[in-house]
């Protein structure tokens, strides 16, 4: 009954807070219509919102990927709506910490511990394709501009923290190749008296890299999913790709 409810109330909220973002930026809204939206701007905006509707399917196959080992059979539909779930209740949690709840009350009871561990898993394969991808945009901007690759490195501190990162970067690259089943074991095996220790060696062990391989490369797609849709928005709002 209670999970229902929190079903409910979160969508309650979620469209709530919506339609406030809306009714807040009503007079800005009117003004971009105002101002002479054309088909070809119009069309853009309706390909990001198609294209929004992919994002958050991937991220639903991704999830229904990862914990499969310990809940088989879920429809992609469920792993949708459970994804939906949970970025609305992240949104009024520090962190987004709620979206490991919102996702898990669509699971049933047993496995819920391993659910969590793989989720997490997941949201750090996510993370691990951003910061990839980001080092190698900054490592391209450097190359193309010489004059910032001068001004930038010159300074001692800069490079010291260049090095670090490229350092932490290959680690955790390396550490995602051995799959997540070498973290578990590196767990002191007298920590095994907590019942939710074991749980997450438990999970650990049977994410294996082929799994983990498949959920970075969808990873990888949907990054350059919202990547285009921050592009067409760009293009929608009137900036060219040179600004």
């Amino acid at each position: 009954m209670w999970i229902r409810m929190f079903r409910i109330i979160s969508t309650l909220l979620a469209l709530a807070y919506v339609g406030w973002k809306l009714y807040d930026r009503q007079a800005e809204l009117q003004g971009m219509w105002v101002a002479g939206w054309d088909l070809a701007r119009i069309g853009l905006v309706i390909l990001v919102v198609l294209l929004m509707f992919a994002n958050y399917a991937v991220e639903a196959r991704k999830w229904q990927l990862i914990i499969s080992p310990f809940y088989q059979g879920m429809s992609l539909l469920r792993a949708f709506v459970a994804v939906l779930a949970g970025m609305a209740a992240g949104i009024y949690t520090p962190n987004r910490i709620g979206e490991y709840a919102g996702r898990i009350l669509f699971l049933r009871e047993g496995k819920r511990v391993e659910a969590i561990v793989a989720t997490f898993v997941d949201r750090i394969c996510q993370l691990l394709v951003t910061l990839l991808t980001g080092f190698a945009a900054f490592g391209f901007l450097l190359l193309s501009d010489a004059g910032l690759a001068g001004a930038l490195l010159q300074d001692s501190g800069v490079r010291l923290i260049f090095v670090i990162v490229t350092i932490a970067m290959s680690l955790a690259v390396g550490l995602f190749l051995l799959a997540p089943a070498t973290l578990a074991r590196i767990i002191p095996g007298s920590w095994n008296k907590a019942s939710w220790i074991r749980k997450m060696r438990f999970a650990l062990e049977h994410l294996e890299w082929p799994l983990v391989r498949k959920v970075l490369a969808l990873s990888l797609f949907r990054y350059f999913i919202f990547s285009s849709q921050y592009v067409l928005f760009m293009l929608a709002f009137g900036y060219s790709i040179s600004d």
